[in-house]
């Protein structure tokens, strides 16, 4: 084989395997997309619209939940296709639950909470305590030392 046909079988055979990978790549591209979702969104006060950090998101019957960072953000990751429930809560607020939310595979959901102020009732607490007025074995009501 001369010096010009080998340099053109392998161009040749390289132009061919290049075009294999191309095929090869683009097929596993396709077969190994994503199959979970995510539910994304703010959650805010709602008297005042201001976003409400660290308030807690959860998913009914899992295991998954996340805080609002401090713009009031939150993401869900990993969530596999069907029909959710999510709970939004946050102490002085009361409690928003978000029913039929549904999730496909490569997608976002997009849910803005608003939770709404609501007063903690708490039962009356009655704190007492008794104290002898003069410590009988004590000298002093304190001490100093003095270090020369």
């Amino acid at each position: 084989m001369s010096m010009i046909n080998l340099f053109s079988y392998n161009r040749v055979r390289c132009i061919t395997y290049t075009k294999q990978l191309i095929i090869l790549y683009s097929l596993f591209t396709f077969l190994l997309g994503g199959t979970t979702g995510k539910i994304s969104g703010y959650i805010t006060d709602g008297a005042s619209g201001e976003p409400l950090p660290g308030a807690a998101i959860m998913v009914d019957n899992t295991s998954l939940g996340v805080s609002a960072n401090i713009d009031g953000y939150y993401f869900i990751l990993g969530l596999s296709p069907g029909e959710y429930s999510i709970t939004a809560s946050m102490i002085g607020y009361g409690n928003k639950k978000i029913k039929n939310i549904s999730i496909m595979s490569d997608r976002t959901t997009n849910i803005n909470i608003v939770l709404e102020v609501k007063a903690v009732q708490a039962a009356m607490v009655i704190v007492s305590a008794e104290r002898s007025m003069i410590q009988k074995d004590a000298t002093a009501s304190a001490y100093c030392y003095i270090i020369t």
